[in-house]
């Protein structure tokens, strides 16, 4: 499940002008917050097993891309050394599916969406300001 942002001419068009790598840290900047929501909602749905861990090795992983433009990816959810945290997420043959990711992604995107808005028209008029 994934966002798409369409609609920030001004934006896009502002990035264009920048450096490869001054735009680049810009959406990641931008992200970092967006993605912190998505982490504080999953703390709140995470299962608790046996070990307890899981709760404590949630983070993201950014990746840029290129294709019709450059791309930022942002996956989230648990840490390889907790990877069996995708199980409580879909099931096994012996263990039903918990959906917490589901459900907190379902419960959080708004405000993930507002918050890279924010961000992303807040850093827009900071870089004006430096011209």
């Amino acid at each position: 499940m994934g966002i798409k942002i369409d609609g920030l001419k001004e934006l896009s068009d502002m990035l264009t002008k920048e450096s490869v790598r001054t735009a680049k840290r810009y959406l990641l900047n931008v992200a970092k917050p967006a993605a912190q929501v998505v982490l504080d909602a999953l703390e709140q749905t995470v299962p608790v097993g046996v070990t307890g861990r899981l709760e404590n090795e949630l983070g993201y992983q950014s990746r840029f891309s290129n294709g019709e433009g450059t791309q930022l990816t942002i996956k989230i959810g648990p840490a390889r050394d907790t990877f069996w945290g995708v199980f409580d997420e879909f099931g096994t043959y012996c263990q039903p599916a918990q959906h917490w990711m589901e459900r907190a992604w379902t419960g959080c995107q708004d405000k993930c969406l507002s918050v890279f808005g924010t961000e992303a028209l807040a850093r827009l008029a900071d870089m004006e300001e430096k011209k």
